[in-house]
Formats: C-alpha cells, sequence, structure tokens
C-alpha cells in the first residue's frame, strides 16, 4: 500500500465508523484531508469531525521503498453552555433515537476512531503505531466557541507499492446443467466502493488474466450463475476491480487472479 492509498483509507475508515453500541450511528459528521487546522472553515463542518493531516514522510536508509509515514487525526467535538468543557470531554445528555453522534464526548470518539484504524494492519502491508497524542484543548478562534479539539499522531511503516488484494474462497458447484461461482471479496476499501469483478472462463488451463479466456461478467457479484458452459473440465478465474480515482469506475484489477476448476457433466 502506497502512502497515498494508506491515507485515503484512513479517510474511508474515519467517515464509515460506526459506533459499537449503536451501529446506525456514524462516529463523525465530517471527515476532510487537510494541511492544517482550517479555524475559518469548520463553521463548514458537522461535528463531531476529524481531519487528516499529511505530515509527509521519511525514506528508509537501506530500502529505498520501504517508508515511514507521518500524519495526524485531528479530532473536533462541539458541546453549547460548556464553560468547563465537560461535555465536550466525556459527553452530555443525548438521544440515541436521533442517530448521529450528537451528545458524544471526544473521548468515546477517540477510542472508536482508534478502533477502526487498528484494522490497519499486516494484511494492508502496513505497520502502524499511535504516538501520544496531545491533550484534549479548547480551539481557540473567531466563531469556534465551545469547540475541543486533540490530535493522535500517528506513523505507518510500509512498501511504497500500490496493493490490490485478491478475492479468496472461491467455490465452483455444478447446480442442474449450471456452474455457480462463489467467493468472497477483498476487505473493504477507499477504492472499493460500489466495485465489482471480472469473471473469466476458461478450458485446458487457469486463465492467467481477465481477458485470458470467455469473459462472463465485467461487473459481477458473488454469486455469479455460469449458463450451460457444457461437460468438460472448466477453469474460472475473479478479478476484484478498485476505482483508484473515486469516480465510479474500474482503474486497476487484483494483483492476482482468484482461479479454481471443476469438471461437468
Amino acid at each position: 500500500m502506497t502512502p497515498r492509498q494508506f491515507l485515503r483509507q484512513v479517510r474511508y475508515l474515519l467517515a464509515t465508523a460506526t459506533f459499537v453500541a449503536s451501529p446506525q450511528d456514524l462516529v463523525f459528521g465530517s471527515v476532510r484531508h487537510a494541511t492544517q487546522l482550517p479555524v475559518a472553515l469548520l463553521q463548514e463542518m458537522r461535528f463531531p469531525a476529524a481531519l487528516v493531516v499529511d505530515d509527509g514522510f521519511e525514506p528508509h536508509a537501506e530500502h529505498p521503498l520501504l517508508r515511514e509515514q507521518k500524519l495526524r487525526v485531528v479530532l473536533l467535538t462541539r458541546a453549547a453552555a460548556d464553560p468547563f468543557g465537560e461535555k465536550a470531554l466525556i459527553g452530555a445528555h443525548r438521544d440515541l433515537a436521533t442517530g448521529s453522534a450528537t451528545g458524544r464526548g471526544l473521548l468515546e470518539i477517540q477510542a472508536e476512531a482508534l478502533r477502526v484504524l487498528s484494522e490497519l494492519g499486516r494484511a494492508d502491508g502496513i505497520h502502524l503505531q499511535l504516538a501520544v497524542p496531545s491533550t484534549p484543548a479548547p480551539l481557540q478562534g473567531e466563531g469556534v466557541d465551545s469547540v475541543v479539539w486533540q490530535e493522535l499522531p500517528l506513523r505507518g511503516w510500509m512498501y511504497a507499492e500500490a496493493s490490490y488484494p485478491a478475492a479468496t474462497g472461491l467455490v465452483l458447484a455444478q447446480v442442474g446443467g449450471n456452474v455457480t461461482v462463489t467467493w468472497t471479496s477483498p476487505p473493504a476499501r477507499f477504492d472499493r466502493v460500489a466495485m465489482k469483478g471480472d469473471v473469466v472462463r476458461k478450458s485446458g488451463s487457469a486463465p492467467t488474466s481477465r481477458t485470458d479466456g470467455t469473459v462472463l461478467s465485467t461487473a459481477a457479484t458473488s454469486p455469479l450463475t455460469d449458463t450451460a458452459p457444457g461437460a468438460g473440465t472448466w477453469y474460472y478465474g475473479v478479478w476484484p476491480q478498485y476505482d483508484d480515482d473515486e469516480d465510479g469506475t474500474a482503474d486497476s484489477y487484483a494483483d492476482a487472479g482468484l482461479t479454481g476448476s471443476l469438471v461437468v457433466t
């Protein structure tokens, strides 16, 4: 995973995070990438909010592709009529039926943010480490009354190579004269939103690419039915799609196809 993929995945995890105790409620109203704390623009954000700030990276002295990416996740919450900051820190009275994070305290929001960020790990090619968080403090500036903020400094070590995980768990089953192809898609990721997969059938050997054989679908979801392929040994391959530009179209595909075979009688 490249630093660019890493930063985008951090934002995706925060933007889609929900509370364990009430999974219908999003943790954050707004999540943005930023180069600094834009005090003047905070009025346009929905609280609680989070900013993902890129603090740059450092290459490893002996391994140029190994990088240490630094970033800060800035948590912001607001509570009216809160002169001591108690509501903003530990929470206030709230109605969970409203379906929002209104009334949640900064400490509760911090715990949920760290929980979802801990999902980044070896499976993503990342070693993530949390440095000492800053002390929660009121934000100073015009028009930002009752806003309390805290920084979570993070460091991630990764190889600067784009990664596109493959599907897993391919199951092929004959149902009458048809074949049902079932697989497990890669974990949720910023570039997997609304993306599907390419499925290929081939005889003689396993497909080596998403165009090596008969293309059954370029917009497949599991399970897929291959109608009447005929008797014989058939090989299938699945290539999940990735949307690098987040424009709703596939730009890249899994690094490796998931393949398997089935004898159809």
